[in-house]
């Protein structure tokens, strides 16, 4: 799935788990399109609302490379800069267990956020 929040945050988000002791694995790829950097808080957690935790290695230890990376989707912290033109990718866990269903919101300080229902 892809959007853009309309101030230079493009997102695209991907299920790349499907529920595996209760747990559902998301990969995002967010892309700077403006001309301004775009700020993120320190927190993966904020960034990513939604998500249960960002520690893959906690959650779904088997599904984690020796690279660090989910199908291409780093697990370590996201950047709280994204300079224009960058990209970055980044694995999340929601528990999914009771309700298949959930929403994933990527938030950013100045260039809005997107969400993605799943």
């Amino acid at each position: 799935m892809d959007a853009e929040s309309g101030a230079g945050l493009k997102v695209r988000a991907d299920e790349i788990t499907v529920e595996w002791d209760g747990h559902c694995g998301v990969g995002v790829r967010v892309e700077n399109t403006s001309d301004h950097p775009v700020k993120f808080v320190e927190a993966d957690e904020e960034v990513f609302d939604g998500s249960s935790t960002t520690e893959w290695r906690l959650a779904l230890p088997h599904h984690v490379p020796e690279d660090g990376a989910v199908r291409g989707y780093d697990v370590g912290p996201f950047p709280t800069t994204l300079e224009p033109g960058a990209v970055a990718t980044h694995a999340v866990v929601v528990y999914c267990k009771e309700d298949p269903s959930y929403t994933i919101t990527v938030n950013s300080i100045n260039a809005g956020s997107v969400s993605f229902d799943f």
